[in-house]
This record gives structure tokens, C-alpha cells and sequence, in this order.
């Protein structure tokens, strides 16, 4: 919530790569449990508020199939 407001807001790219980070490891974290709705949900996050060009964003967008 807050860090999505931030980044809504005022796009830094050190806290977009941090955020980007974080949800990627939560959506690893869920796809290792086979919760693939929430690791969807977050790697599509990451996809939305991480830097385009980051390798974190091109790893998420390739575990969701673009």
C-alpha cells in the first residue's frame, strides 16, 4: 500500500528496484508454495512498479508468459 502510493506518486528508481526485489521474492515464495494466484498477483506488481528496463521486471514478465 504505501510503498505503491510512494511510487505512484513520485517514481524513485531506488525504491522501484527495491519494491521490485521485495515482490519478486514474495512471488517466488508463493510459486514455490503453488500458490500461483498470489505469485501472479505479485509478479505482475513488479511488472507494474518496477523499472522497465531492470532485470527483475524482464524476469516477471517471463514468468507471466510476455
Amino acid at each position: 500500500g504505501a510503498w505503491e502510493a510512494a511510487l505512484a506518486t513520485a517514481p524513485d528508481p531506488a525504491v522501484q528496484d527495491r519494491y521490485a526485489a521485495l515482490a519478486f521474492e514474495l512471488a517466488q515464495l508463493h510459486s514455490a508454495a503453488t500458490d500461483t494466484a498470489k505469485a501472479n498477483s505479485y509478479f505482475e506488481r513488479v511488472v507494474k512498479f518496477g523499472r522497465p528496463e531492470s532485470d527483475v521486471v524482464k524476469a516477471a514478465k517471463k514468468r507471466l508468459g510476455r
